[in-house]
């Protein structure tokens, strides 16, 4: 196995990382482990577009941007995806909570009369 094929393999290792994480169930409550799949997005994402795959040079340098880039856009939809997803919690809390203060209204209402 060249130097080469391993990188290749660890691209495909993080992406499949990505793939994974943010399909767990709860991982909103493991920041830890989206935090470290973007860590490696952005060391991936450094290597290749710092050193590349030692075998793509010439014409396919451009495989290896493709491949750095690739990893820029898991952090961006991995964080666009956080966003959104912390923005469905506070919103579905927030109901919860105006539920709760009805229940309280109608329960104050039944005891005034």
């Amino acid at each position: 196995m060249t130097q080469s094929d391993i990188i290749l393999f660890s691209a495909v290792a993080v992406l499949a990382c990505n793939h994974a994480v943010l399909r767990l169930p709860g991982w909103l409550d493991r920041m830890w482990l989206f935090w470290g799949v973007q860590l490696l997005n952005l060391s991936a994402s450094c290597y290749l577009l710092g050193f590349g795959i030692p075998e793509f040079r010439a014409n396919l340098a451009v495989a290896n941007w493709m491949f750095g880039l690739l990893f820029i856009f898991h952090i961006v939809s991995n964080n666009r995806r956080l966003q959104r997803e912390r923005a469905d919690r506070q919103r579905r809390s927030g109901s919860e909570q105006t539920a709760h203060q009805e229940q309280i209204r109608a329960a104050l209402r039944a005891g005034e009369e």
